[in-house]
């Protein structure tokens, strides 16, 4: 893993502790394994520029959230950054390279508490008509690109998620197509049912395509060709979307914001919560309810009641 800690055999417990986190995480190419390996790494890196002295221990880690907090990291990211953590001691409790007393002291080590609540950025209804038909549907690549815009907001899939979609996913399941078998955060698995706009988009790209299985979003060259079978990655998929929204003067807009237009525009339209969640594969309800501002009404709000006239 490259994480370098300070010291011999404590840093040895470390190492193959981060190791073993990363990897029950789903190792250092899935989503999660990723986030964990960058967390324990900057962890790691900060642990060895210290005295040297300082044990690992639940103070340790709160001097760490404390260094997190004078870099202006935010809240959220911070209590991200912690979990890993965490587990880290769990691990080294179970490998005998930590007391249990103490490796339970840093799991209680509580998060910063999070000051009112982030909203992120959404598309209007005119903002994503508009956005979905910016591709150009002549070529091999606007009609991927199109499947891959109306397949995020019409699904709500995570961009890692829509990467590693495959044609075999695509099922008719109770009448209705259906996106199956999805692989989430944690290892949860979903189907998302979708609308016949997705289904379109994405029979349009596989029939231009020629495509019957494997993955079903790949690379195309400028030569309007695909240029191998692997799929695409989480990054290109970024990239596609990062292209097109940039178009609109949306350049605040990623990935993650057109699953957030999902939420909300499913619950505008009268979808219950507790679908929402299950399609976005939330465990909890409480982080669906962030996502469409459920105690936040925008068409109905108490700035509206404030009647002010200027003068010219």
């Amino acid at each position: 893993m490259e994480l370098v800690v300070s010291g011999d055999t404590f840093a040895h417990a470390l190492q193959a502790a981060a190791a073993t986190v990363v990897t029950k995480a789903g190792g250092p190419t899935a989503h999660t394994g990723r986030a964990y390996r960058r967390a324990l790494a900057d962890f790691l890196a900060w642990y060895s520029s210290q005295d040297g002295v300082t044990p690992f221990s639940r103070a340790l880690v709160y001097q760490y959230r404390q260094a997190l907090i004078d870099r202006d990291v935010s809240a959220s990211s911070i209590n991200q950054r912690l979990v890993p953590i965490r587990t880290l001691a769990e691990e080294m409790a179970l490998a005998g390279a930590l007391p249990e007393p103490i490796a339970a002291g840093i799991e209680r080590v509580k998060g910063v508490k999070q000051r009112g609540q982030r909203l992120g950025n959404w598309l209007t209804a005119p903002q994503i008509n508009a956005v979905v038909n910016l591709p150009n549907r002549q070529t091999m690549k606007g009609l991927r690109d199109r499947a891959i815009l109306v397949t995020l907001i019409g699904s709500g899939l995570r961009r890692y998620e829509l990467a590693a979609l495959d044609v075999a996913q695509l099922q008719m399941r109770d009448g209705r197509w259906t996106l199956v078998d999805i692989a989430g955060k944690h290892g949860r698995i979903r189907s998302v049912p979708i609308n016949t706009t997705v289904y379109v988009a994405l029979v349009a790209w596989l029939t231009r395509a020629r495509l019957t299985s494997g993955p079903i979003f790949r690379a195309i060259n400028r030569g309007d060709r695909m240029t191998s079978d692997a799929a695409m990655t989480p990054q290109a998929v970024r990239d596609v979307v990062k292209h097109y929204v940039c178009q609109l003067g949306l350049d605040a807009v990623a990935p993650h914001d057109l699953r957030r237009t999902f939420a909300k525009e499913a619950h505008r339209n009268g979808v219950p919560l507790e679908q929402i969640q299950m399609s976005l594969g939330h465990e909890s309800i409480e982080v669906t309810a962030r996502y469409v501002g459920k105690d936040q009404d925008f068409q109905h709000a108490p700035s509206d009641a404030i009647v002010m006239h200027l003068d010219d």
